[in-house]
């Protein structure tokens, strides 16, 4: 409730457009929000922007409180896993990095290439980092 309050605000690129975009549904999977949507009449730029603003909320979900909304984590109880703050953790925290680690495909020179990223929750942005399996 609280990551899609505050991506409400940016969706407003879709209203300002002469397109339509649906919310087609919301669920949870891996202690992380995943939002479902269509559009069709946006340019390429509108839909990069909606791309975008789903991405940044489903990556906030997963480290903000379910419950209450604070700044939470990734916690496992009986297998599950549910984003959840200190205060209303059950189970264990979940300390396995890649489950930070986003991947996704940019086009550089003319090519795809897949990246590795991870979520700053303080600054609501991506960062790209060491694919994880290059690593030591």
């Amino acid at each position: 409730q609280h990551v899609v309050h505050r991506s409400g605000g940016r969706a407003v690129v879709a209203q300002r457009s002469s397109g339509r975009l649906a919310v087609a549904g919301l669920d949870e999977k891996y202690g992380e929000m995943r939002v479902h949507w269509a559009c069709e009449g946006l340019s390429d730029d509108e839909r990069a922007e909606v791309e975008s603003i789903v991405e940044r909320a489903e990556a906030r979900s997963s480290l903000t409180c379910g419950i209450c909304g604070a700044r939470g984590d990734l916690w496992e109880h009986r297998g599950w896993l549910s984003a959840r703050c200190t205060e209303h953790g059950a189970g264990v925290p979940d300390d396995d990095p890649a489950n930070s680690v986003r991947f996704s495909y940019v086009r550089r020179d003319g090519r795809l290439v897949r990246i590795a990223r991870r979520y700053l929750y303080d600054r609501d942005a991506f960062v790209e980092i060491a694919h994880p399996s290059e690593t030591p």
